[in-house]
């Protein structure tokens, strides 16, 4: 019965160890022109509330209802200034319009209009909107921040001081703080303010998200962070199964674009963010490569509300 026992436990063993090393399989597809989608360059994904995927194109805006995408009619939009949509409610969407600002467009009547207040010299390809304030992300580079009431338009101060200090990425926590990731760490946004949260160290954060548990989930230079009420719990160095030639000056690899699912899985891209990585039981790995697909610089990655992960590339269209 012992010897039973003892032989059991290694045949138990063994197929956990071999279930824990074995890579992640997925099913995917790539969508594009044959669905509709007649422009491969995407620029940012999001979901409406009624469940329809809205894309950011290099020639105008599409939808996708599962079958077919279909571009938004908009009179007066010049595609090859837009930089990026986002969904202010259920009938308004806001777009980043190089050199020209915010516009509005209210898909209940179609109309598409640049509010006076609205207009600056913007470049921004992220927006994060609040009550009273819209701001403008310009990724690697500034934030500029828009006092909607009046139209005012409140500088980089950080980045006036210091011309190195470079903003990365903007986040909405569940929590409702509005998060700011820059070149000497991380900042909330109080209004117009930006204000630093302390994290016993000096990191670049490149990328923000969280997962289920609450934890804020910072991707730094070679680093994911794990945080708890603002402080870090834990850190995680992603190990690669292949190494990489490519780093950032100072030998960085960059986290970017990271993302969680509802099986705690940590999704996400590196320096120069040609491929798709997945971190799951400490393990890294190349989605790109597991697929077949070839590396593709990754502008956005998105997860649904179905756990769909959606990877919107330069050039090569959309996978999911």
């Amino acid at each position: 019965m012992q010897a039973l026992q003892k032989y059991l436990f290694v045949f138990l063993y063994t197929l956990t160890g071999i279930a824990f090393s074995q890579s992640p399989s997925f099913n995917f597809q790539k969508l594009g022109s044959e669905e509709g989608l007649n422009n491969a360059n995407i620029f940012s994904i999001q979901q409406h509330e009624n469940g329809l995927m809205y894309f950011t194109t290099q020639n105008g805006v599409y939808y996708y209802d599962g079958y077919r995408f279909r571009q938004l009619q908009i009179d007066s939009l010049k595609s090859n200034t837009l930089l990026y949509a986002v969904i202010k409610d259920k009938n308004t969407l806001n777009f980043s319009i190089r050199g020209e600002g915010i516009a509005e467009y209210n898909g209940q009547n179609n109309a598409f209009r640049f509010p006076p207040r609205f207009r600056f010299n913007n470049n921004a390809d992220q927006l994060l909107l609040s009550d009273n304030y819209i701001y403008a992300l310009t990724s690697g580079i500034k934030l500029t921040t828009l006092e909607t009431a009046t139209g005012r338009v409140i500088n980089d101060e950080l980045r006036k001081n210091d011309r190195l200090n470079q903003a990365y990425c903007i986040y909405r926590s569940r929590s409702g703080k509005l998060l700011l990731g820059r070149s000497d760490g991380l900042y909330e946004l109080i209004g117009e303010r930006q204000v630093k949260i302390e994290l016993g160290k000096k990191v670049k954060i490149h990328s923000i998200t969280e997962n289920n548990e609450g934890e804020l989930i910072l991707g730094t230079e070679n680093r994911i962070l794990f945080l708890r009420d603002l402080k870090i719990v834990r850190e995680q160095l992603p190990r690669y199964q292949k190494k990489s030639s490519t780093f950032l000056l100072g030998g960085e690899k960059s986290i970017n674009k990271l993302l969680t699912d509802d099986f705690g899985r940590i999704w996400f891209t590196s320096f120069p963010d040609e491929n798709l990585f997945l971190l799951q039981n400490n393990q890294v790995y190349d989605v790109f490569e597991l697929l077949g697909i070839a590396p593709s610089l990754i502008n956005c990655i998105y997860k649904d509300r179905e756990n769909n992960i959606w990877v919107g590339t330069y050039n090569d269209g959309v996978y999911l």
